[in-house]
């Protein structure tokens, strides 16, 4: 089942493209000036991706496998480098929000559970305070009602 038949899935692609595409186009540009960021960052993971790409599209396809996949030119393989790599930033980038997100909220957690923990023994100290007052007054009581039962009204 592919992930575009859901709508939160679509969705979430294409945020991520969206958000992707300014990083990319980021990395184009700087690729185009500098000639060791493009050969070394860029089309590596271009060429990898299209290798990997044909590949598969042949095996689910069940054709024969090439011997040797042809390779892209430069821009295409700066290009699909470039977009992979935005992409491949944009997700680590959110990735780690939503783990800041989840750490954040499960401190906010313990907080609230430690909080609870120290106002429930309080109520028990008080609760304990209370008994101890309310034996002293019994025994209190008793004495009284022991002293008035040799009175006669």
């Amino acid at each position: 089942m592919a992930i575009g038949t859901f709508p939160i899935g679509k969705v979430f692609i294409f945020t991520m493209k969206q958000l992707s595409r300014p990083v990319s186009n980021l990395l184009k540009s700087y690729a185009k000036h500098h000639p060791i960021f493009r050969r070394i960052v860029c089309i590596p993971p271009g060429q990898l991706y299209n290798n990997l790409e044909v590949r598969l599209k042949l095996h689910f396809l069940k054709l024969k496998q090439p011997k040797r996949v042809p390779r892209l030119t430069t821009a295409m393989a700066t290009k699909v480098g470039a977009d992979l790599l935005g992409e491949v930033i944009v997700t680590i980038i959110g990735v780690y929000l939503l783990y800041y997100e989840f750490s954040r909220q499960r401190l906010k957690d313990e907080k609230k559970h430690i909080r609870h923990r120290e106002q429930r023994m309080l109520l028990v100290e008080k609760i304990g305070s209370l008994d101890t007052n309310i034996e002293r007054n019994e025994k209190e009581i008793r004495i009284m009602k022991a002293a008035l039962d040799g009175y006669d009204y």
